[in-house]
């Protein structure tokens, strides 16, 4: 330091059983984030590096920008939460002497990551309070670094009584309905914090009839959680209100060695109720809620409903009055926040969607689709992802996209080419890209003019676009009305459930039969069919794709294709009996064909009949980019077969991965060590490593045959080498012997490419990943 500057340290405290931590440093800006795959920190390339050291007040940092920021002292208020602008985007160091090594529990509030001891562990932006970690102290000082970003922080310690213990904080639970008897699933979290693996543990519950169920519990980690699917039997002849149900852990031995208490509700079959289901994606328990039609039938309407943030799916359908005619559905979004309705939010949508459309009596071209704020956007995003899917949308206070609305990552150079493809891996997050979509149902648009959340010139935008392009929009601006409203008595909320607006949901069907389509798809992946035709490739692939086909003249039926390498016509389609096609200005002769799905490959500008994609190739069922690996009950797998300081990297970004899934998608994600890794057993699952092929004994079987391979020092994309230990890279690859599996890569070339990849936001809604990059740390500058 300069001389005339006054360097002040920072007393550590003494970890003594149980406290919430008061002192500590605060660095702010020193990055920039946002919904961008690679934000700038100066801090976390010094981390990444290898270089960072435990800051004293004064130190400084340069930062992204250029500009020096500086550390400086801070105190929790009263109530324990550190406060201020600083921590909107910055850095909480905490020091903490320990008198031995020994294993805490830390629940965190406020912070998006923290490091301790150098392990990264999930934070809580939140501000939750049930992310509950054990984390491990070493004798002497101990360095907590916590990221921040929602403007305040609380750190609580307390001493580990029990090795492993049920945090019923963050449940997620079915109601009970009069009448059914069918065994329930509820997700309960489970904490180990012992230091081996808990392995062979059952949970057991036990009604208020004392009718025993069990269920096998799924490994966790040690020093981690999982939240884990148990079965509950519900007792016959149960009355609405409440039913008590005795939770506990039993060992391999069959002893108990944690019991809990819990209730659930119980519901009358026409009421409002939760219901939950095992989820496709990591094998987790979902919910979502359900509004009953007083009267079921299957002429009835399917209305399905997108929440805003922070609001639960059953807050959201509590907001609707019952209808005699309707049945109302709200899924989960996965969290309160989720992923904005996209990512691993539109896939539980679509779960939900296909549950229940197989389980509610409703007329199929009867099916509406809405939702307030976030869910608003939702309502866009879903309805234009998916043309043929409802006869009506309705978004109320819905913003269009990330770019309209919070002003995701946009190439800054115009013509830089890595930017570009950065930029285009996001086009499913850009509604505007294929807002044309929205030809097909009718459209009820509904906002306050005085919202302050969501600006009304959201509404405005997409009111004065649709109405270019289609006569079946209504709008609606409620005067003085601002976000959330109710202007009413009658039960429902008016800003979602407006009378005007289920008039049209009312009357709303789907055509029955139509032969125009207009169809716009940025990944077959996401959404590859409208009507009879199916995108099946692209020639750009993640650029906007577009098949047009109007009214038949003289019996032929004309289209036009963009950016579509092949492509599928369902012949069996009975609309399309006796009409020709032709494509691009070339007659298809399909009076030859014999009622079935022709296939087409575009080939040196000419339609040729062809095959379905192979197995190795791109198709609807994994297309990329590389968040399609984190579905199909994937597993993470880490490699020990590194040094040791690989292998514990590998460690902990996995079950960082894991943790973050939970705490963002309310997941369940199995982590294993490479020794402990069956391919034939898990077949039917992707699989993501960590590590590389001198690392994790996995990839040899799984990606031996990988164009890219990546190896300590260096780095191979189909025969062009890149050497340095600071290379990190992500890729995805078809896992072989299936049509669907994938295998995706975390890895880097050494220790530094490694922790390179630890913050990268792939589970943020908005920020995407082509199906392979390859960054060295300048990245954060």
């Amino acid at each position: 330091m300069r001389s005339g500057v006054c360097i002040l340290f920072l007393a550590l405290s003494s970890f003594s059983g149980a406290q919430v931590l008061t002192s500590g440093l605060v660095i702010s800006n020193v990055g920039k984030g946002g919904r961008t795959p690679f934000p700038t920190d100066a801090l976390q390339r010094q981390i990444v590096m290898g270089t960072w050291k435990a800051p004293k007040a004064g130190d400084s940092v340069k930062a992204a920008d250029g500009k020096k920021q500086t550390w400086a002292t801070i105190h929790a208020n009263k109530d324990g939460w550190f406060e201020g602008e600083a921590l909107s985007n910055g850095y909480v160091y905490i020091p903490l002497q320990s008198p031995g090594a020994k294993t805490v529990l830390m629940t965190a509030q406020g912070d998006s990551s923290a490091y301790v001891n150098g392990a990264i562990r999930a934070g809580d932006p939140y501000q939750y309070g049930y992310l509950t970690q054990p984390v491990q102290l070493q004798a002497g000082r101990n360095d907590l670094l916590f990221t921040c970003g929602r403007g305040r922080l609380r750190v609580e310690l307390k001493d580990v009584t029990q090795p492993y213990f049920l945090n019923l904080a963050d449940l997620t639970t079915p109601d009970i309905i009069v009448g059914e008897k069918q065994d329930l699933w509820l997700g309960a979290v489970v904490v180990n914090s012992s230091g081996s693996e808990l392995q062979g543990y059952r949970a057991r519950t036990r009604n208020s009839a004392r009718r025993v169920t069990e269920t096998d519990l799924p490994a966790i980690p040690s020093s981690s959680l999982r939240k884990v699917p148990i079965r509950v039997s519900p007792p016959s002849g149960v009355a609405p209100g409440s039913s008590v149900f005795d939770l506990e852990i039993v060992n391999p031995a069959g002893e108990i060695v944690r019991s809990k208490e819990i209730s659930l509700r119980v519901r009358k079959p026409n009421e409002t109720h939760k219901r939950t289901f095992i989820s496709a994606i990591d094998g987790s328990v979902q919910y979502y809620a359900v509004v009953p039609a007083q009267k079921p039938s299957p002429k009835n309407v399917l209305v399905m409903t997108a929440h805003g943030a922070s609001v639960e799916a059953l807050g959201q359908a509590e907001a609707y009055s019952a209808k005699d005619w309707a049945t109302i559905v709200a899924p989960t979004n996965r969290r309160p926040f989720g992923f904005d309705w996209e990512d691993w939010g539109r896939l539980d949508f679509n779960e939900v969607f296909a549950k229940v459309k197989r389980e509610v009596p409703h007329d199929l071209s009867r099916v509406m689709l809405t939702g307030h704020s976030m869910g608003g956007h939702g309502t866009w995003s879903l309805g234009s992802t998916f043309p043929g899917q409802f006869a009506a949308i309705g978004p109320s206070a819905g913003w269009i996209s990330f770019w309209t609305y919070t002003g995701a990552f946009e190439p800054k150079k115009g013509e830089d080419p890595m930017e570009l493809l950065l930029r285009r891996a996001q086009n499913s997050s850009d509604t505007t890209t294929f807002r044309s979509n929205l030809v097909q149902p009718s459209i009820y648009i509904l906002h306050g003019d005085k919202d302050d959340n969501v600006p009304v010139t959201e509404a405005r935008a997409m009111r004065d676009y649709l109405s270019k392009i289609t006569e079946r929009v209504q709008y609606h601006e409620e005067p003085g009305a601002g976000h959330w409203w109710d202007n009413s008595p009658a039960p429902g909320a008016d800003c979602v459930d407006w009378a005007p607006m289920f008039d049209l949901f009312k009357s709303a069907t789907l055509p029955s039969n139509p032969l125009e389509v207009d169809f716009t798809t940025v990944n077959p992946g996401n959404s590859s069919a409208n009507r009879w035709i199916e995108v099946l490739q692209q020639q750009s692939w993640l650029a906007p794709s577009r098949v047009r086909f109007g009214s038949p003249v003289g019996g032929v039926l004309s289209g036009k294709t963009e950016n579509v390498a092949l492509m599928s016509v369902d012949l069996t389609q009975p609309q399309l009996a006796g009409l020709s096609l032709s494509l691009d200005g070339q007659g298809i002769p399909t009076k030859l064909m014999k009622p079935a799905k022709l296939v087409l490959r575009r080939a040196n500008s000419k339609w040729v009949l062809a095959a379905p994609p192979k197995e190795s190739e791109k198709s609807p069922l994994r297309s990329g980019p590389f968040k399609q690996a984190f579905q199909r009950n994937m597993t993470f797998v880490y490699g020990t077969t590194g040094t040791l300081e690989e292998n514990t990297w590998a460690r902990n970004k996995a079950r960082y991965d894991a943790e973050s899934f939970y705490y963002r998608g309310n997941g369940s994600v199995e982590v294993v060590p490479d020794s402990d890794f069956k391919a034939k057993a898990t077949k039917s699952r992707n699989v993501i490593l960590y590590g590389n092929a001198d690392t994790n004994r996995a990839w040899k079987t799984l990606l031996s045959d990988s164009p890219i391979q990546v190896r300590r020092g260096a780095l191979g994309v189909s025969g062009r080498l890149y050497a340095g230990p600071d290379l990190a890279c992500l890729f995805l690859r078809p896992r072989k012997g299936t049509t669907d599996g994938l295998v995706g890569a975390v890895s880097g070339t050494g220790i530094v490419g490694m922790r390179l990849n630890d913050r990268l936001p792939y589970f943020l809604a908005g920020c995407e990943y082509p199906d392979w990059v390859v960054f060295r740390p300048d990245v954060l500058l």
